[in-house]
């Protein structure tokens, strides 16, 4: 969802370039480039049934806030949404 809908999602609904909403996108997922090692080897301690449970209690909490946050159309609270999102 991330990768496909939320640059086309940013540039019709928040009125953004579509270059734009791919920066954003790109951006995002370069952070994200430096979280999932660590995701791993956390997984790889602990098991990856506790990562599956709390990441599927956390998408129903935060899906509508996340949703909030990025409908708001200020930059820095779409950078705060769409990591969420992931």
């Amino acid at each position: 969802m991330l990768l496909t809908y939320m640059p086309s999602y940013v540039s019709h609904n928040l009125h953004y370039s579509e270059d734009h909403g791919v920066l954003i996108i790109i951006a995002i997922m370069l952070g994200m480039l430096f979280v999932q090692p660590v995701m791993g080897i956390l997984s790889d301690r602990f098991g990856c049934h506790p990562f599956v449970i709390i990441g599927s209690i956390a998408l129903l909490i935060f899906a509508i806030p996340t949703f909030m946050l990025i409908n708001s159309g200020v930059l820095g609270l779409i950078f705060a949404g769409l990591p969420l999102m992931r």
